[in-house]
């Protein structure tokens, strides 16, 4: 099982200057969903592959470390469409959340 993911994002910081600030973003791209399995008999292994839409917008807070630099600590969420669901002996075993949320810790560089 594999996911791959392509987002292009919008950020901005408030306020402009100082040593905390609060970052918004938003974003759009497209992401790959592979999957792939096995199944005793009288099941049937399946493999898919999905490729779809992904709209991203996040909030977080940012502590500059300088002029171009700086801690990024901030969380996503993700709507992915369509709407991934795995299956497994015809019940629903998991799938993309409505929305799916992540958080990441980052380091800032600006040109």
């Amino acid at each position: 099982m594999g996911t791959s993911l392509a987002i292009l994002d919008v950020a901005a910081t408030w306020p402009r200057e100082g040593t905390w600030a609060a970052v918004g973003s938003i974003g759009a791209g497209a992401y790959h969903w592979h999957i792939s399995g096995s199944a005793p008999a009288p099941y049937v292994a399946h493999e898919a592959d999905r490729w779809g839409a992904v709209g991203a917008v996040g909030l977080g807070a940012v502590v500059r470390l300088g002029m171009r630099s700086a801690l990024v600590l901030d969380a996503h969420a993700l709507f992915l469409s369509p709407r991934l669901v795995v299956q497994i002996a015809g019940a629903d075993a998991g799938g993309s959340g409505r929305p799916t949320l992540c958080s990441s810790l980052g380091f800032w560089e600006t040109l």
